[in-house]
C-alpha cells in the first residue's frame, strides 16, 4: 500500500507540472498548443505526399533521435525520410493520414511538451490492396529558438475491421 501511495504521488506531481489542453477548440488553446497542433497536421499531410522537406523542418536534426512505429524504428530524420517515408510512399498508389484529435501537454516553463494524436491511415497499393488502420502517436517536443521541434515520436495502430 505504501508503495502504491508513493507511486501515485510521484505520478500526480509529474502530471501536475504540465498544462493539459485536451481537444480544446483551437481558438481556446495557448499559442504554443496551436503551433504544435498545426505542426502535427502538417507532418500528417507530409506522409501522404512523401514530403521529406516537412519532416526535416520539424524534427530535430540529431541522428540520435528515435522515431518508433509499430515495432520498427528509425534513428534521425534522414533515416526516417530515406528509409521509411520515401520507400513507403513508393509502395502506395495513394496514401492519407487523418488526425482526429490532438491532446497537448505543455511543461510549466513552456520549453517542452508532449502530444498524443488520434490518427487514421488509409492507403491503396499499386496492386489495388486497400489498407485502413487507426491508432495513436505520442510526440515529445522541445522549443528550439522559439520554434517547436520533434525530439521523439512513437506511433502504433491496428487494422480497422470492416
Amino acid at each position: 500500500m505504501k508503495r502504491f501511495m508513493i507511486t501515485a504521488m510521484v505520478l500526480g506531481l509529474s502530471v501536475g507540472a504540465f498544462a493539459h489542453e485536451r481537444h480544446e477548440p483551437v481558438e481556446k488553446r495557448t499559442e504554443d498548443a496551436r503551433k504544435i497542433e498545426k505542426i502535427v497536421r502538417r507532418v500528417a499531410k507530409a506522409w501522404g505526399k512523401a514530403d521529406g522537406k516537412t519532416f526535416r523542418r520539424y524534427y530535430v536534426a540529431d541522428p540520435k533521435i528515435r522515431i518508433i512505429e509499430s515495432g520498427g524504428q528509425n534513428t534521425g530524420v534522414e533515416d526516417l525520410v530515406e528509409n521509411h517515408v520515401l520507400p513507403e510512399w513508393e509502395h502506395f498508389k495513394k496514401m492519407k493520414v487523418t488526425i482526429h484529435g490532438v491532446d497537448i501537454f505543455l511543461s510549466e516553463d513552456r520549453q517542452h511538451a508532449w502530444s498524443i494524436s488520434d490518427n487514421e491511415f488509409k492507403a491503396e497499393t499499386h496492386k489495388g490492396r486497400k489498407i485502413h488502420s487507426r491508432g495513436f502517436e505520442t510526440v515529445i517536443w522541445a522549443k528550439v529558438k522559439d520554434d517547436w521541434r520533434i525530439v521523439h515520436s512513437h506511433s502504433s495502430s491496428r487494422r480497422v475491421k470492416h
